[in-house]
């Protein structure tokens, strides 16, 4: 499956599509592995590396309501 290769006019088309072809995806990723072109958390790995070229975040301070505070601590 190349990367542009599925296109979907909506998302529930995709959405409609992907427990359709379980068997598809899971055969395209043993033949991924096969070749050795299966990565191992690559979307985390380049995440990583795109946030430290990226550099340091500002600090930013808000107010918020003690009750918002608290819910978003949980």
């Amino acid at each position: 499956m190349a990367k542009n290769e599925l296109q979907f006019k909506t998302e529930t088309e995709e959405a409609e599509w992907w427990p359709k072809n379980q068997d598809l995806i899971a055969e395209r990723f043993e033949q991924a592995r096969a070749s050795g072109k299966l990565g191992n958390g690559t979307v985390a790995r380049v995440a990583g590396e795109r946030a430290k070229q990226a550099g340091a975040s500002p600090t930013i301070t808000i107010r918020l309501a003690e009750d918002d505070l608290a819910r978003a601590r949980v």
